[in-house]
């Protein structure tokens, strides 16, 4: 099981660089799933739960952020379609 809660937006009061948001949303996130991913694969089974949140319907002032959220719910799904159809559709892979 993996669980991915990666969060930057605000450090000490003051906003995070966007390149450090990205980093930590969104880089951080697939380098850790290709890298799991590919021995659940070899196992047939494993849990991947992406924490996301509600900024990725966009949140005023924060439009990086949001755009990092978004990023990590459209991977999640493409993920999912991608891994749990796989062969015969025994694939016991999950995305939360």
């Amino acid at each position: 099981m993996m669980i991915n809660n990666n969060i930057i937006s605000l450090f000490f009061g003051r906003e995070a660089s966007y390149r450090d948001t990205i980093h930590v949303n969104c880089n951080a996130m697939t380098e850790m799933c290709a890298i799991v991913l590919p021995k659940m694969v070899d196992k047939n089974k494993g849990i991947i739960v992406n924490i996301s949140s509600s900024a990725v319907h966009g949140f005023v002032i924060q439009a990086t952020y949001s755009a990092t959220k978004a990023y990590m719910s459209k991977l999640s799904d493409c993920l999912l379609r991608t891994y749990c159809r796989r062969g015969s559709g025994k694939t016991d892979i999950k995305f939360l």
